[in-house]
């Protein structure tokens, strides 16, 4: 055992006893200590996969919040070159440009705020409510948001124990994924169902439009994943609105998944009729 300790600390992580008698005393221990060294292994190899995919997250977070923050710069520095003699037209497109730009980072800052407090552990704070009620408002303003597609939504009434912004923001960022992927003229279907054998309620967002292909229906979820890579990014968005809504989903003890489609794309919430009753709010 001394033996061991000194190879494993000289870096030999994957040293061990392997004794050839366990079912002695010492045999038993030293089962014992591998047993132990194993865990200790599986944990340090867990920990270094998570430090590498928060280190990616960061640089790929800077990387998105340089964008927005270049802007910003480029205009202030541009206005202040300009003075107050300036076009009052171009002047003004200049201060949307600003504003848009700062909005932009404002909105990506909040998203990573909303990951890190699920990350965690931010308990929701569960009540009755209505999913389908919550499902028809959302896909009310996503029709009024979106006017050269056809949205609709049906479902009967369906109560769970749920917090409902946090519902409402997962549907909201669903039917916002949905828009910017359905061409002009396709169509978003909201569907509320209740199973009660399973004791779930499911909401599945389907638009018609290119299908997502198998080995990318779970990357989907992945933070700062965009499947078109040259796709605008004003119009993509930072690639944070999915990981975000399966987190929510997750904290209610549901999940958030794209089953295969052929004709288009959907996502289905699920969430269970009793839900989390942990202390405690989501912020809003």
């Amino acid at each position: 055992m001394t033996a061991l300790a000194g190879r494993i600390t000289a870096g030999e992580r994957d040293a061990r006893l392997r004794p050839d008698r366990p079912h002695t005393d010492l045999g038993t221990a030293a089962a014992a200590m591998d047993g132990m060294l194993d865990a200790l292994t599986d944990a340090e190899r867990r920990s270094w996969e998570e430090a590498e995919r928060t280190r990616v997250f960061l640089a790929d977070a800077a990387h998105e919040l340089r964008t927005p923050l270049s802007g910003i710069t480029a205009v202030a520095e541009t206005l202040e070159r300009s003075g107050p003699d300036a076009d009052p037209a171009r002047r003004t497109r200049r201060l949307e440009l600003l504003l848009g730009e700062t909005r932009r980072a404002g909105r990506l800052v909040t998203d990573m705020l909303d990951l890190a407090r699920i990350d965690g552990g931010t308990a929701v704070a569960p009540r009755e409510v209505d999913v389908a009620g919550i499902a028809r408002a959302e896909t009310h303003r996503a029709a009024v948001l979106a006017p050269g597609l056809t949205v609709d939504g049906h479902g009967e009434p369906a109560a769970v124990r749920a917090d409902p912004q946090a519902v409402s923001r997962i549907l909201a960022n669903l039917l916002d994924n949905a828009r910017r992927h359905t061409p002009d003229g396709g169509r978003i279907e909201v569907v509320t169902r209740t199973d009660r054998a399973a004791g779930t309620v499911s909401v599945s967002v389907r638009n018609t439009g290119t299908p997502i292909a198998d080995g990318d229906r779970e990357r989907v979820f992945d933070r700062l994943v965009r499947l078109q890579d040259a796709r605008d990014r004003d119009s993509g968005g930072a690639g944070l609105g999915l990981a975000i809504a399966r987190g929510l989903a997750r904290a209610h003890g549901g999940d958030l998944t794209c089953p295969p489609d052929d004709d288009g794309a959907t996502f289905v919430l699920t969430l269970p009729v009793t839900g989390p009753d942990g202390p405690g709010g989501l912020p809003s």
